[in-house]
């Protein structure tokens, strides 16, 4: 108590995502100040999960992009529901080149409140922004 620890965890659950962590104690017994760990926490799919696992929180599925400023939900909400944005469609949803910018510059920073993997590729001289992985 009152020291500085690591914790090492593996998360399990019924698909391949990535999910937001809330630390609290559940029965309120110790003092512990929840809080929510910020970024998004990769989710190996087990065999023996089966739906909703016990314990988890449902949220409702399209509740993680009110975190992001309304262009960048565009392009977020485009990616999850099409897998793939190309450079072209992300000026269209951004609104301007000088918004791609922006957004590319913090690309990074809100690819990490994802709740799946997003990478960039570039596939004949295309810049695309790519939903990685299984679904979200």
């Amino acid at each position: 108590m009152g020291q500085t620890c690591e914790l090492f965890f593996r998360l399990t659950g019924a698909e391949d995502r990535r999910v937001l962590i809330e630390l609290h104690h559940p029965t309120a017994q110790a003092r512990v100040i929840p809080c929510t760990i910020e970024g998004r926490f990769a989710v190996s799919p087990s065999r023996t999960s089966t739906g909703a696992d016990a314990g988890a929180t449902p949220v409702a599925a399209a509740s993680w992009l009110d975190g992001f400023e309304d262009m960048e939900r565009k392009v977020f909400a485009h990616l999850e529901a099409h897998g793939v944005v190309t450079e072209s469609e992300a000026v269209m949803l951004l609104g301007s080149q000088r918004a791609l910018r922006r957004f590319s510059l913090r690309f990074e920073e809100l690819a990490r409140d994802a709740p799946f993997e997003v990478g960039i590729e570039v596939v004949a001289g295309v810049k695309r922004y790519v939903r990685e992985g299984g679904k979200p």
